[in-house]
């Protein structure tokens, strides 16, 4: 009788060891605290490490990615960390943990251990899968901070959103990702055809009111001619005849242009943008949208 007893308390022991460690240890389940699994109660700048070859790239806790876009993904950024000298990072998740995307997504490269170089150099993208509240949020630090302006977040975010809302998840983070491969090795982005041709009428009005200056300080140089007091004066007698007048119609025309409306395209500009200081005290600058 004994022995049963001792191996029902065993077998009993043992189903209360795995239930504990499936609902505390679950790579991205929520622990007993509220927070992801991977977080580290305390963390402060002094437990920063960096540059962990273990860890991988791209942590797709949501499975939003085939394992083709995986491996893919997971290959540019290789290639674009080699290139550029930064580290570069992409985790999804079901939610955020009431963390916000950007805490999310420093503090998991903080305490996840990423980063290049002595001031951690590195680009962080987080996805969150909540439903009714999905977003992304993608900033840097180190080196790759001074590239997240205001205008190149909302370039990027311009590009990738609509493979987003479409479910493009993977193509999405692909365009991102090498529209910032341009951005780190030309430093800005090329000029649109709006804002080239912008740029061309603005280059022409200051050229005009330039021309208007010169003109009106020759005009103001000349030896002034004194008026005629009737029209007459200017005419040679009898060197201008009508002989008859008369209005002919030739034709006419029709321009019609279109003019968008506001729910027919995006302006763009709709990104959140900011810069805090992560768990580990880096400096991050990004931004990003809901969708």
């Amino acid at each position: 009788m004994k022995k049963y007893i001792r191996s029902f308390m065993i077998t009993l022991l043992v189903l209360l060891t795995l239930t504990g460690a499936v609902s505390v240890c679950g790579y991205y389940g929520e622990t007993v605290s509220g927070y992801p699994s991977w977080w580290i109660d305390g963390f402060g700048s002094s437990d920063v490490y960096h540059n962990d070859p273990a860890e991988p790239r791209v942590v797709d806790g949501a499975d939003i990615f085939t394992a083709q876009e995986e491996a893919e993904l997971s290959r540019k950024l290789a290639e674009m960390k080699e290139k550029h000298q930064v580290d570069l990072v992409i985790v999804t998740d079901n939610n955020d943990y009431g963390l916000g995307l950007d805490r999310y997504a420093t503090s998991f490269y903080d305490m996840k251990g990423y980063g290049y170089g002595s001031d951690y150099s590195g680009v962080v993208m987080f996805i969150s899968m909540e439903p009714g509240d999905r977003g992304w949020w993608c900033g840097g630090t180190g080196k790759a901070e001074k590239y997240f302006t205001e205008e190149n977040v909302n370039h990027m975010d311009d590009d990738m959103e609509p493979y987003m809302v479409n479910g493009r998840y993977g193509d999405g983070v692909e365009k991102y990702f090498s529209d910032l491969d341009t951005l780190l090795t030309k430093g800005r982005f090329p000029l649109s055809a709006k804002r080239a041709i912008a740029f061309s009428v603005v280059s022409m009005i200051i050229g005009a009111i330039i021309g208007f200056i010169f003109l009106g300080k020759a005009s103001a140089s000349m030896r002034a001619v004194a008026p005629a007091v009737q029209a007459s004066q200017y005419l040679i007698p009898d060197s201008f005849k009508v002989n008859g007048a008369n209005d002919v119609f030739l034709n006419t025309s029709v321009t019609k242009t279109f003019i968008e409306s506001s729910s027919s395209s995006r302006s763009g500009g709709g990104s959140s943008f900011g810069s805090h200081t992560s768990s580990g005290g880096h400096s991050f600058s990004g931004g990003g949208r809901r969708f």
